[in-house]
């Protein structure tokens, strides 16, 4: 055996239905001698769960502010705090059958493999079927960390998933672990049924793969064709989707029905093909789903995004660290020494999306006013950080604009500021600004 310390991991967000995924998990995890570690990005709303499952290793994890979902993210905190020779990943409300564990770990210890799979078997219907039941050591085409196990060589082979990416990042993960020649094997006895939720559930997770489909077409440059081939339903549906309202055009303004019968022809070859498939119209529907998914992501990024947050008034090494302290919470960072409408509208388009600003005397009510007007235009965050000096040496508590702010930075326990937007502490810089941005983007947007 060239592997011996295992470990599950599994990650959430307000997903209450991991509770039975640990409870399958439990005797699989004792059995083997595995750790299960839990990163949940859910804020404390799933204690209840952590507590009634004291055997996990739960992590805490607070998302980036900007990020609408951190799932990449949390699978690479997931592995390196499990730290182990091999990892299994379970998906929450994920059942993996009684051998499941046994069987992933035995693949990759006898075997000598570095990266398998299992089957993953819906319990309800749309567009994502059965993945992966072929026979063991199949080589499977798309590998969800729904199912999956690796060592932890094969995941430093390619540093890891890709934090760029919202969705479709496991898929990525195994595109560039095929790339550095290590295929994923299919191991046919690790099962895994997955509830992929009721009709509205299935939609959203069609867009969402979709995007992450568009996402990793523009960054595999070298494999674009290849993807396209084994994903061939991005661009059918959204050429079919076009053709369907070219024919409805045609017919509205010539009132001649003949120019919808080869349309017709298609949706019937497409019917007849998928003749045994359960609920069809459902799957059409996610299909077409993701492909306007895919062709949106395609179409919405022409401008290369750029930083995430702005610091203004920071000396060159003050800034350099606080740059340092952004970038380890997830936030990328850049100082800012001309202020100007044009470059706050250019940044915003490139991405970024909270200014911090460093309180000084002489240009602070000229900058706040500026900044507060194109913050509430621009729709961006906009916090301000104070040295412990400037509070006690000027009047600025009593600063009207200081209320309108979304944050506050201070080393000081201040009541007389609203506590919702006041950060003190003796955490670095970024993750307090981070934590702040979070709780106005509950507070401002929700």
């Amino acid at each position: 055996m060239r592997a011996e310390s295992v470990a599950v991991v599994l990650i959430s967000k307000d997903e209450a239905n991991i509770a039975e995924s640990l409870r399958l998990l439990q005797p699989m995890c004792e059995n083997v001698g595995a750790r299960c570690v839990v990163v949940d990005a859910s804020e404390g709303r799933l204690d209840y769960i952590r507590i009634e499952n004291l055997w996990v290793e739960w992590i805490d994890f607070e998302k980036p502010f900007w990020r609408s979902t951190s799932i990449p993210n949390q699978r690479n905190l997931g592995v390196r705090v499990a730290d182990c020779d091999i990892v299994a990943f379970c998906d929450a409300g994920g059942r993996p059958s009684p051998g499941w564990l046994n069987s992933l770990v035995g693949a990759l210890r006898v075997e000598g493999w570095d990266y398998v799979c299992g089957p993953i078997i819906p319990t309800s219907y749309g567009a994502l079927g059965i993945f992966n039941d072929l026979p063991t050591g199949s080589t499977a085409n798309s590998a969800p960390t729904a199912n999956v196990a690796f060592t932890r060589d094969a995941f430093e082979r390619v540093s890891g998933f890709d934090e760029r990416f919202n969705y479709g990042s496991d898929i990525d993960f195994q595109q560039r672990l095929m790339s550095a020649g290590t295929p994923c094997f299919v191991v046919n006895e690790a099962k895994m049924e997955m509830p992929w939720g009721d009709s509205d559930v299935n939609v959203r997770r069609s867009w969402r793969w979709g995007r992450g489909a568009g996402r990793n077409f523009r960054y595999q440059s070298g494999n674009r064709i290849a993807f396209l081939r084994r994903h061939p339903m991005l661009i059918t549906w959204d050429a079919l989707m076009a053709y369907t309202l070219g024919t409805l055009a045609a017919v509205l303004s010539t009132w001649q029905i003949l120019f919808a019968l080869p349309w017709a022809g298609l949706v019937l070859a497409w019917i007849v093909r998928h003749r045994t498939t359960l609920q069809r119209h459902l799957v059409a529907r996610d299909h077409l789903v993701q492909g306007i998914a895919f062709l949106y992501e395609i179409c919405s990024h022409p401008i290369p995004l750029g930083s995430r947050i702005g610091l203004i008034g920071y000396d060159p090494m003050a800034e350099a660290e606080i740059i340092e302290q952004c970038v380890s919470s997830g936030n990328s960072s850049e100082g800012i020494i001309w202020l100007s409408p044009l470059s706050l509208v250019v940044r915003r388009l490139r991405g970024m999306r909270l200014f911090v600003l460093l309180y000084s005397a002489e240009t602070f009510d000229i900058q706040i006013r500026k900044l507060l007007f194109w913050s509430r235009v621009l729709r961006f965050l906009l916090v301000v950080d104070f040295d412990e000096s400037d509070l006690k040496t000027n009047d600025v508590l009593g600063k009207e604009s200081l209320k309108r702010v979304d944050g506050i930075l201070t080393p000081l326990d201040l009541r007389e500021i609203n506590q919702e937007i006041l950060a003190v502490g003796m955490e670095s810089k970024g993750s307090l600004i981070n934590r702040l941005a979070l709780r106005a983007i509950r507070l401002r947007f929700a």
